[in-house]
């Protein structure tokens, strides 16, 4: 019995993971250009172009580095700890691993975006504070 409620528990937390996960990304949407692993260790990269949306980009966070180039349109960066930033088209920036943060557009806006996650992991994780 017990086995069975552990199983429902870990399976309901899958579960909710999962919808806050889509709910994260509910205004973006993921082109997926190049997956390729990094030699000689447990690291791939992940070469995206996002479509954003006008709103707002829920706090989360990345199990690696993010690098961040605006292809079009622009996006507010407010990262914990720091001042609020605006990038427009033609500017880049990086997000630091496990670094809570969240964004804003007021327009459509594209980034082409470079992800370097442990291989399996996900590219974003939902901040929970």
């Amino acid at each position: 019995m017990s086995k069975l409620l552990v199983a429902a528990v870990f399976l309901t937390l899958s579960i909710v993971t999962e919808v806050n996960a889509q709910r994260q990304t509910a205004n973006i949407t993921h082109i997926q250009l190049q997956k390729a692993d990094v030699p000689a260790s447990n690291y791939e990269v992940r070469l995206e172009i996002l479509e954003i949306s006008p709103g707002v980009v829920a706090r989360h966070t990345h199990p690696g580095p993010t690098m961040v180039y605006v292809l079009e349109g622009g996006v507010t960066l407010l990262i914990d700890g720091s001042p609020s930033r605006s990038f427009s088209a033609g500017d880049s920036f990086l997000e630091p691993a496990g670094l809570p943060h969240e964004a804003y557009a007021d327009k459509p806006s594209k980034i082409m975006v470079v992800f370097v996650v442990p291989k399996g992991s996900p590219l974003v994780i939902p901040a929970t504070k």
